[in-house]
């Protein structure tokens, strides 16, 4: 049974099998769980629905999994987004990992318990990212903390005269 204040995790996999399984996983711990067969699914439901968490397979056609959590990361850049595949395409998600478009990479198949502890750890990063992003706007108009291009942080001190 879902509760109001859980995470829905959107899993993304052209294989109903690995859908329906992490589905039965995920519901078992109390997420609500929404489920695409496609990249393009997938982007539909996210612009339906506040997703914290995206796993996605990586070999999908149309669109693989790296592709697809890219345009995630455009899009919705306070969702965590991982990879779950059972191939190590290891340029692709290199360049995925080293591009930010992804928190981590899980392998198929999977342990319930392994699988149950890294989502959680997922999940804690996105906390951590959406108290970050929550900080970034509580300041964005506070002229101790300017925004200085590409979204670094600085903070004047008015009684030192200097940035640090």
């Amino acid at each position: 049974m879902t509760k109001p204040d859980q995470p829905t995790i959107l899993c993304v996999d052209d294989e109903p099998n690995i859908l329906s399984a992490l589905k039965r996983v995920l519901r078992k711990e109390g997420y609500t769980v929404l489920t695409a067969t496609s990249g393009r699914e997938g982007l539909a439901l996210l612009e339906e629905h506040a997703v914290q968490l995206v796993i996605s397979d990586q070999r999908m056609p149309e669109m693989t999994g790296a592709e697809f959590l890219k345009e995630v990361k455009d899009r919705w850049p306070q969702t965590t987004r991982v990879i779950l595949s059972g191939y190590a395409e290891a340029e692709a998600i290199l360049d995925a990992v080293n591009n930010g478009a992804i928190f981590k990479f899980l392998v198929k198949p999977w342990q319930d318990q392994d699988l149950k502890q890294e989502i959680r750890t997922c999940l804690a990063h996105n906390e951590e990212k959406a108290a970050l992003y929550e900080q970034a706007a509580e300041n964005r108009n506070n002229p101790e903390f300017p925004v200085v291009p590409p979204r670094i942080w600085s903070h004047k001190n008015p009684d030192k005269q200097e940035v640090m």
